[in-house]
């Protein structure tokens, strides 16, 4: 599970439905990335927790990586993917087309 890899490693809060860390943890180490289709996309380090809003109770911050439930998806990706990655809306086409982006 990658939220365990952060140091120190996020936990579950049922509140939010969420993963939390400390707002200047470590992310995992060496590249994360998915592959869809056969493309990898890798993800920069800096968007996998969210410090710009930590949580006014524990002072946490909430990670970027969610949970696919107990069944093991569907997983949905959100802002984080969009972040590092180029996606075109053909709306006259009726397609998406997706490439990553070089890192920043």
């Amino acid at each position: 599970m990658i939220n365990s890899a952060f140091d120190p490693p996020a936990r579950y809060m049922p509140t939010y439905n969420a993963f939390f860390t400390s707002c200047d943890a470590r992310t995992p180490p060496g590249p994360l990335a998915i592959i869809l289709n056969g493309i990898k996309f890798s993800f920069n380090p800096r968007d996998l927790i969210y410090r710009n809003m930590p949580d006014p109770v524990t002072g946490l911050c909430m990670t970027a990586i969610a949970s696919g439930g107990s069944q093991g998806g569907p997983y949905i990706l959100g802002d984080a993917f969009m972040q590092n990655a180029l996606v075109v809306f053909d709306l006259g086409e009726a397609k998406i087309r997706v490439t990553g982006r070089m890192r920043y």
